[in-house]
């Protein structure tokens, strides 16, 4: 996802996710990994992106029959999504459990997502199970 001495841009947000994303990369950086920037040259771009929204976005599209597999990827040219892999619920854990400060805010919830978060809470590994499928349809 991120080479060494890469130059990695993000948005610097006060939300949950934005602020796990910068403490993530600052620690990349301050073990000489990468160098973090707010500016236009860089070499790739770090997106707040977790398998909440990745899910909720495959599950809308595939209403649709218009998944775009390019915009779920982890991966794509130089857009990056360290957080990825992990539900809203643990960043803001790990928010919370490091003390860092952001802005708690009520988000609005589209059906889809309402509908995906009744599922999780009955099986618990549904929104894994959507994102892992997808990706397994690239091969």
């Amino acid at each position: 996802m991120i080479k060494k001495n890469d130059v990695v841009r993000y948005i610097k947000k006060n939300d949950f996710r934005s602020v796990v994303l910068e403490e993530s990369l600052k620690i990349l950086a301050d073990k000489g990994r990468v160098r973090l920037t707010k500016g236009m040259r860089y070499d790739k771009f770090a997106v707040p992106a977790t398998i909440d929204l990745t899910s909720d976005k495959i599950f809308r599209d595939a209403t649709k029959k218009s998944v775009r597999l390019s915009e779920t990827k982890p991966v794509n040219k130089r857009i990056i999504k360290p957080l990825y892999l992990f539900l809203d619920r643990e960043i803001l854990l790990y928010a919370r459990l490091k003390k860092l400060r952001f802005k708690v805010s009520k988000e609005k919830k589209n059906k889809t997502a309402k509908f995906l978060d009744e599922l999780e809470e009955k099986h618990p590994e549904v929104k894994q199970a959507i994102v892992n499928g997808i990706m397994g349809l690239e091969d």
